[in-house]
């Protein structure tokens, strides 16, 4: 009984002498919880948000209701507000990439409202927000930079988007180095490669799908 009174007082003075014990500063909220909310805004992107109460956040926030929680005073999410409301932003389930200067700029909007926030309820109600009204893939980039730099992530590990990718170009490889062997070993000549920009001697259909169904496009 002793020591578990004596481990206690120890805990508890090793909280009070570290202020960001089990916390991020300057907010206060604990990075489990802010690690929850950036996995499940990341969980399957080109679906509804998962959790409930990110879920409640995106149905019922209103991003321009109270400016005070905005370093800048709103400007930023208003401009952003403005551009959402006219339907000037790419639409959901649309290819975004951040060589097209339009996209990036989007994205950039939504990156500068992020910064913006003073503490973490702003940002996660703003993320589970636009979360679910703007392009996808602009919202991944713009969050994902955020929370690189946001001093209220400083302890927030980020999903390894990347890992998904090699994986499959891995396992491409070998699938393709494997067939290049069935058909050098039944003295067929290996494959040619495809270059889309020049023309195509054979037919090339493909039936695959992307993650948003629609078909890859067809050479002309």
């Amino acid at each position: 009984m002793k020591l578990l009174v004596v481990i206690t007082l120890v805990a508890i003075s090793a909280a009070a002498a570290w202020p960001s014990y089990m916390s991020d500063e300057p907010d206060g909220v604990s990075t489990h919880q802010k690690q929850h909310d950036v996995n499940y805004a990341f969980y399957k992107i080109f679906e509804p948000l998962r959790d409930n109460r990110l879920a409640g956040k995106a149905a019922s926030f209103n991003p321009v209701g109270d400016i005070s929680m905005y370093k800048d005073g709103g400007v930023a999410v208003r401009h952003l507000m403005d551009e959402l409301t006219h339907g000037r932003l790419l639409e959901k389930k649309h290819w975004a990439v951040a060589t097209n200067k339009r996209h990036l700029e989007e994205a950039i909007m939504l990156f500068e409202v992020f910064m913006q926030c003073k503490d973490w309820n702003c940002v996660a109600s703003n993320g589970a927000y636009f979360r679910e009204r703007v392009n996808e893939e602009e919202f991944i980039y713009a969050a994902y930079h955020a929370i690189k730099h946001s001093p209220l992530t400083q302890h927030v590990v980020l999903p390894a988007m990347y890992e998904e990718g090699e994986n499959f170009f891995y396992a491409y490889h070998q699938l393709l180095n494997r067939y290049e062997a069935e058909r050098i070993s039944n003295y067929l000549p290996p494959l040619q490669e495809l270059k889309l920009d020049e023309p195509l001697k054979e037919g090339f259909t493909p039936q695959t799908t992307l993650q948003v169904r629609s078909t890859l496009p067809h050479p002309q």
